[in-house]
């Protein structure tokens, strides 16, 4: 059991007079809240910095998650200095086994580091939590309350879960040391490695931790930006010399005045550009103590044949910028290895470009990247919720997992999504009920995302994504025949991880995807059962419902603002100016997750129809409006099973989802 106070083997004999008394008081404050345990000065950067290991007392992991000590920088500097989380840095790294590595306490001079803090999280969302009191509020503190607060105010407004960025440091990167180690393994090795995947599934996070862990081991890593337009819109020659510059920046800065390429600019002009590339890498590789080059290219698909430039296609630049590089290489194996990653991995797949080798098969070990498994999902979240007060409910690991595929990002988006809808104070819990109340909100969240995916895949892969509209719509015998005559499309889809086979049978692995395929895909299933009619019927119409929802909040705000949004609301549905809805908000009334259903198809209709003039953009003509709502509204569910619909109506309803969906969806998103 831990208490507030202090070690008693702590001791200040190490410190100068005048800072030894102050340090001593504000252990004495410190113990107020927590077990102070340690206290040190060290030199850094030519400046001497204050410090204090803290244990968190029973009642402080109850109430923040914490279960390692935390550090507490004392800055006696009259300003506060950013330099000041380099030496944070470093002490995290010295003591990684013992100090927590996301949070850390700073009391210092300065009266604005309160106000210099949040700037500073405000332009950096990676960086760790830090509470900070200025000196003079902890020497009068009297009382634990007044630590607390502080406390409370910095772990628990934060939205941690809020990164759409790639992660550039380890604070919230996980569930990734094991591809991490595998990709270090072939480059100790000097083998050459691949990593395709999704968009936004974490690749650029990935190389970033892969670079910090070369840095840490000291060995020379240089990555490439291949979506820079100074490399894809020049020559391959021209390309080499970039690639060389970009290498010599990142690994040996002092060797650029001795590479040929700064000495002799023609040399990389002509067709002799490949020896000067091979003998200034070898100098960069002698001034690096010979140590091997990691060089990783990312979103390689702009130095390929899939390239905007269609010169590396037409004029044979991609033959000869990988024909130099694989030849480099396969001289002196020790020099360098290289990792491509991006999207697209079929230029890889192919031995033959027209007659010429293909210089680039069978050169790399390539792989999918993929998503999170139930217990990496499970340790990312709960790891980010602890410091957000949050705790899980364990069977919403499963549910993410199954409706987000433990795709990294959507996991975060969704979390941040319950974040903000769960209202309790926090610490709380995120309750299994939660989760299913708002399930069609929170795959409804991930929809901006989830279409950019789709765009890029069927950009790159137009017969995978016709595939996956089958398959969404459950035109089962469409998508069959088509696995059957071009397996290799099958594959593509199941090294993404967007399917997976089962008991015989493909499967979506994120249900997110699925939903919004069934309803924006283009394609009809031919022979469909009554059964199978109402039910997409069924699901079309509750999502055009959904958006009808989002637009009237969204438009009646922006004309009237929200106080008169809900005014003109209440105009419009006369039934809920009843003295029982008072405190209603404009939300209350078009949200589906209370017990009582405010709204009804029919009423948003008439909520449109009396307030036109926010949605004649919209909708353009208000007759077509009423007519494609009435039918949307007639063709709705059934209660008797067996009730059939003629083709005729069905046609016809179609018709009219889609009259309303293509004119909701462009200002829903």
């Amino acid at each position: 059991m831990v208490t507030a106070g202090i070690n008693k083997k702590l001791t200040f004999e190490g410190f100068d007079k005048r800072i030894r008394e102050d340090m001593e008081c504000l252990a004495r404050k410190l113990a107020l809240l927590w077990h102070v345990t340690w206290a040190r000065e060290e030199m850094f950067k030519t400046s001497c910095y204050h410090f204090f290991f803290v244990k968190p007392t029973n009642m402080l992991r109850v109430q923040f998650n914490l279960d390692r000590e935390l550090l507490v920088l004392v800055s006696l500097f009259p300003t506060f200095d950013a330099r000041s989380l380099d030496f944070v840095d470093k002490l995290m790294i010295d003591y990684n086994n013992r100090l927590d590595k996301i949070c850390f306490l700073i009391i210092s001079k300065d009266f604005e580091i309160k106000k210099k803090i949040e700037q500073q999280t405000n332009q950096d969302k990676e960086v760790r939590i830090i509470v900070p009191y200025t000196i003079q509020e902890v020497m009068a503190t009297v009382d634990k309350e007044d630590l607390l607060k502080r406390l409370r105010d910095c772990f628990f407004v934060r939205d941690l879960f809020d990164f759409t960025a790639p992660l550039k440091k380890d604070l919230f990167f996980f569930g990734r040391s094991e591809l991490i180690h595998n990709l270090y393994s072939r480059y100790s090795n000097g083998e050459n490695s691949g990593l395709f995947g999704l968009r936004k599934i974490g690749k650029t996070s990935a190389l970033y931790a892969l670079g910090r862990l070369l840095k840490l081991r000291n060995e020379p890593f240089a990555l490439i930006q291949c979506d820079n337009p100074t490399f894809y819109l020049s020559e391959w020659n021209q390309a080499l010399g970039h690639l060389i510059l970009k290498i010599c920046e990142q690994v040996c800065p002092e060797a650029k005045k001795k590479l040929i390429h700064e000495r002799d600019k023609t040399s990389y002009m002509t067709h002799e550009a490949g020896i000067s590339f091979g003998k200034d890498l070898l100098y960069i590789y002698s001034m690096s103590k010979k140590k091997r080059i990691l060089l990783v290219f990312d979103e390689i698909e702009n130095l390929t044949l899939l390239s905007p430039n269609k010169n590396w296609v037409d004029q044979q630049h991609y033959i000869y910028f990988w024909q130099t590089i694989r030849s480099v290489y396969q001289e002196n194996s020790s020099l360098f290895s290289i990792v491509l990653t991006g999207r697209n991995p079929s230029f890889l797949e192919t031995s033959k470009i027209g007659r010429v080798d293909n210089p680039l098969y069978r050169f790399v070990n390539s792989e999918y990247m993929k998503f999170f498994d139930v217990c990496q999902t499970e340790e990312m979240v709960t790891s980010i919720g602890n410091y957000m007060g949050l705790k899980f409910d364990k069977q919403i690991y499963t549910y993410l997992t199954d409706d987000f595929g433990g795709h990294p990002l959507f996991v975060r988006l969704v979390c941040s999504k319950l974040h903000h809808i769960v209202k309790e104070e926090r610490p709380c819990s995120v309750l299994c009920f939660t989760y299913k109340e708002h399930a069609d909100d929170l795959i409804h969240h991930v929809f901006a995302d989830v279409s950019e995916i789709l765009i890029d895949l069927q950009n790159s892969y137009p017969i995978e994504y016709d595939l996956l509209q089958s398959l969404a719509i459950d035109d089962i015998e469409v998508f069959e025949e088509y696995a059957m005559e071009m397996p290799e499309s099958i594959e593509h889809l199941v090294g993404y991880g967007i399917i997976r086979k089962s008991d015989g049978k493909y499967h979506f692995t994120i249900q997110a995807i699925r939903k919004y395929l069934e309803g924006h895909t283009k394609l009809r299933k031919i022979k469909l059962s009554a059964e199978d009619k109402w039910a997409e019927l069924n699901s079309v119409r509750n999502r055009i419902e959904v958006d009808l929802r989002k637009l009237i909040e969204q438009n009646l705000k922006a004309k009237f603002g929200k106080h008169d949004a809900k005014t003109k609301l209440v105009e419009s549905i006369p039934r809920l100016s009843s003295d029982n809805y008072t405190q209603y908000e404009l939300s209350d009334f078009l949200s589906k997750k209370k017990q009582e259903v405010l709204l009804f198809f029919s009423d948003l209709t008439h909520v449109i129809e009396k307030n036109w003039t926010c949605f004649d953009n919209v909708f353009s003509v208000k007759e077509d409006f009423s007519y494609n709502m009435k039918q949307a509204n007639k063709y709705r569910r059934p209660d008797a099973h067996a009730t059939d619909i003629s083709n005729e109506e069905f046609e016809e309803a179609r018709r009219c989802f889609d009259w309303l969906s293509n004119r909701i969806s462009p200002f829903v998103g």
